[in-house]
């Protein structure tokens, strides 16, 4: 077991370092709220989140896209990996892309950003990656149109959750990723 998570950890180090989708969308993030500064332009907490959001939607679906595309499930299974270690491994990759975002934001995240919202914004990002994994296992050949709608989903999702208070969105983000994780893990399961 601990063979198959060291074997999936570096699999997805890999994967991360050599995402450049991922990194160009990592710099227009970092690079869009100065912009909106330096031309004197109101940049809304909202859009802060979705753009982060939209650089762990890119990584996460092309990691799994990866995956299904390169015979990296049939490496997962022989190398012993779970559903458990390729979610946590691929959440803990997304989580660690938001922190080097909202890290190179630091201004911006003092001011969009509280503490409390981590309550919130952790199980979204997990949710998140549950549903890359059933965008992917169901996209069937149309994988942009698939991750452009999922997206799109998600986006709607927080413009939702922005009308809940807080505690609210912590909640209904925890609901929410516990569902989709089911769901993940029974697709995974099914189509394994």
């Amino acid at each position: 077991m601990k063979n198959a998570i060291s074997i999936t950890f570096k699999k997805e180090a890999f994967d991360f370092i050599h995402n450049y989708k991922s990194w160009v969308a990592v710099a227009v993030v970092v690079v869009l709220p100065y912009f909106f500064t330096y031309f004197n332009r109101e940049f809304e907490g909202i859009f802060f989140i979705c753009f982060i959001l939209m650089a762990v939607c890119q990584y996460l679906y092309d990691s799994y896209l990866t995956d299904t595309t390169t015979k990296g499930m049939v490496f997962f299974r022989n190398s012993g990996a779970s559903f458990t270690h390729i979610i946590m491994v691929k959440t803990l990759y997304a989580v660690l892309l938001s922190v080097i975002i909202l890290l190179l934001d630091f201004p911006y995240t003092m001011v969009y950003f509280t503490l409390i919202d981590i309550l919130w914004f952790l199980p979204l990002v997990v949710g998140i990656a549950a549903t890359m994994q059933l965008a992917t296992v169901f996209a069937r050949g149309a994988e942009i149109a698939s991750a452009l709608i999922t997206t799109c989903i998600i986006f709607a999702g927080v413009f939702l959750l922005f009308t809940l208070s807080t505690l609210m969105r912590a909640g209904v983000t925890m609901a929410a990723a516990i569902i989709l994780v089911r769901l993940a893990y029974r697709s995974f399961n099914s189509l394994r």
